[in-house]
């Protein structure tokens, strides 16, 4: 392994000298070695995981303030909780973060390291998912695109992410594991306490009600909307990239794509559902 690593990064090295569009693969590179050679996952690690436009930092806010008794002061929630997959492009050192190391990735469930860490998988409705992800390219992506493009390449699996169906199934299937969470958005919007106490006991934290008073306060969307430069993931380049501030945390509800699809758009993506999930439980739509 050890030779492996020194060979892939000498490989990177060559790419990272040449420039231009070889950049791209020797991030390739750098982040294939990061999560199969570098990382090793220990028991007290946890990740917290989604399809892009699902409740991550939302979740990343809650268990931060689980395990900080409601702590706010920090630049930006992903230094305390990091973007996994961009560890390898970032300061941030594995042997840098505090016990427990807290994640946050959007890997699907065949490629994240496995050990005996803890996941928390958040699903969202998927219609919701597809109609947030498109306001976020338009915004951070420059997609120009009408959104019935989008829409099409939200079913085909063509987006940065992949193939959200085939994302939440590959994780439903192991929602039993006794180190997996599987939770649905719609929970914890709808039942916020109920779902905040299992993700205590899951992690076992231990919650009171004062803290749970501080969580439910410091989680809430308008507090979190105040303090959008604590979460928005490209702040420190929104200027350079001519992006408007304050559109990263949108709506913060649910069923809101049902309401903006047309019949069509229902029922193809109810056909696609049925394709991949089987079942429509799964969705709770």
């Amino acid at each position: 392994m050890k030779l492996l690593n020194i060979t892939l990064l000498i490989v990177q090295r060559v790419f990272e000298f040449f420039g231009g569009i070889s950049q791209y693969i020797a991030r390739t590179i750098a982040s294939l070695r990061f999560i199969k050679l570098i990382y090793k996952p220990i028991p007290t690690d946890v990740f917290i995981v989604t399809y892009p436009r699902s409740c991550t930092t939302w979740m990343q806010m809650i268990i931060y303030q689980l395990i900080s008794n409601g702590d706010l002061e920090f630049n930006h929630i992903g230094e305390k909780i990091p973007f996994f997959e961009r560890i390898p492009f970032s300061n941030i050192r594995l042997k840098g973060l505090p016990n427990p190391r807290i994640f946050k990735t959007h890997l699907p469930y065949d490629k994240i390291p496995k050990g005996k860490c803890k996941y928390i998988y958040i699903m969202r409705n998927g219609m919701d998912v597809v109609l947030s992800y498109y306001h976020f390219y338009k915004s951070y992506l420059k997609y120009h695109n009408n959104f019935d493009a989008f829409f099409k390449k939200f079913l085909d699996g063509k987006l940065q992410s992949k193939s959200w169906f085939n994302h939440v199934l590959g994780w439903y299937k192991v929602k039993e594991n006794e180190n997996v969470l599987f939770l649905h958005y719609e929970d914890l919007k709808n039942n916020f306490d109920a779902t905040i106490v299992k993700i205590s006991n899951f992690l076992g934290i231990e919650l009171n009600k004062d803290k749970l008073k501080i969580v439910k306060q410091n989680s809430e969307f308008d507090f979190m909307k105040n303090y959008e430069e604590k979460f928005d993931h490209a702040n420190e380049i929104l200027l350079t990239m001519g992006i408007k501030p304050k559109n990263f945390l949108r709506k913060g509800t649910s069923d809101y794509g049902k309401i903006e699809f047309d019949d069509k758009k229902i029922q193809l993506f109810e056909k696609k559902m049925d394709e991949i999930f089987k079942s429509k439980t799964i969705a709770k739509i």
